[in-house]
């Protein structure tokens, strides 16, 4: 909207200089890993403002001709806490649908895993590190490492569920634990020197929204 774009050029405009003083971004182009940590961190920093007094219903401009359409919010999604998760849903869908329809193919060493709804846990682990190589080779970070940190105490599965179940609830989101056979294990991803860098220890001093974008995008090569 036109409210979104003026507060995102302000926070912009507000951010860059003390950010250009301590890197050398190049102004512009987000094949820049310093300029997209930048711009990234700015946009999530304007969405947390909008979605901390976002209107249930309002007005949006489209098109060139700047077409007026009244907008009303999902009824599912009334309250302002829902946002946050809600958004983070979608745009890991709409990330997994990118990396399917630009990542794959002859041209890619690396394929995008396929949604693992099985409930085996060896599709769900080998999902996690095919997910983490192609978002490495498209240059999102400099290298990852998956580790494989043992079984799950019958504990701190049970613990995890409640955590999801509880979010799941609050969220009115409809993830599933999937049902897993045998022991549950525990799996550790870190990246190294990931584009998002900076712009995520920023966001989190400043208590906005953390632009994790790998974070929304692996719940797909868990169930799709």
């Amino acid at each position: 909207t036109d409210k979104f774009q003026k507060e995102f050029f302000l926070l912009r405009s507000t951010e860059w200089e003390k950010y250009l003083a301590e890197t050398d971004a190049k102004q512009g182009d987000l094949s820049d890993a310093m300029y997209f940590d930048f711009i990234s961190a700015a946009q999530y920093a304007t969405i947390t403002q909008e979605l901390r007094r976002a209107q249930s219903v309002f007005e949006e401009r489209t098109g060139a001709e700047g077409t007026v359409s009244v907008v009303k919010r999902d009824a599912l999604l009334q309250d302002n806490d829902l946002l946050p998760p809600a958004f983070y849903e979608r745009v890991g869908d709409k990330v997994y649908e990118a990396l399917v329809a630009n990542f794959s193919g002859p041209d890619f060493y690396s394929q995008p895993p396929l949604p693992c709804s099985s409930g085996e846990l060896g599709c769900v682990v080998d999902g996690f590190k095919q997910l983490y190589k192609v978002v490495v080779e498209a240059g999102y970070a400099l290298d990852y490492k998956a580790e494989d940190r043992g079984a799950t105490s019958v504990g701190e599965y049970k613990e995890a569920e409640a955590k999801l179940g509880a979010w799941r609830e609050r969220t009115r989101n409809t993830f599933k634990v999937p049902e897993i056979k045998g022991e549950g294990r525990k799996l550790r991803v870190t990246l190294q020197a990931p584009c998002t860098l900076w712009g995520r220890q920023w966001l989190g001093m400043q208590g906005y929204m953390h632009n994790d974008h790998d974070v929304m995008v692996s719940r797909q090569s868990v169930h799709g």
